[in-house]
């Protein structure tokens, strides 16, 4: 709401929210099974034992984390067509979310 009330594009701004809802989706999937549970503070492979659907499942490793960096760079260019605002916090909540520990 504050991007289109300072004159934002409405559709770069949603565009970047339907990245970055993915990036945290896949980023969680992934910290699930390669994350550091001690930074996590949460048991790890959880998804797994109680067989969610998770991206790691459908997608598998690898490919989950070429998602991850897409949908990152999907919000950085959807930000590109913000000119005149200042959307350096944006750009780092999506670094921030694609290079999370916990």
């Amino acid at each position: 709401m504050a991007g289109i009330l300072a004159g934002g594009d409405v559709e770069a701004l949603r565009s970047f929210g339907e990245a970055l809802g993915y990036l945290f989706q896949l980023t969680d999937d992934l910290l699930d099974v390669k994350g550091n549970q001690k930074k996590m503070g949460k048991t790890l492979g959880k998804d797994e034992k109680e067989d969610k659907l998770t991206c790691i499942k459908v997608f598998g490793l690898e490919t989950s984390e070429r998602m991850a960096k897409n949908c990152a760079e999907r919000c950085l260019n959807c930000l590109d067509g913000l000119k005149g605002l200042d959307t350096s916090f944006l750009r780092d909540l999506t670094n921030f979310v694609l290079k999370r520990e916990n």
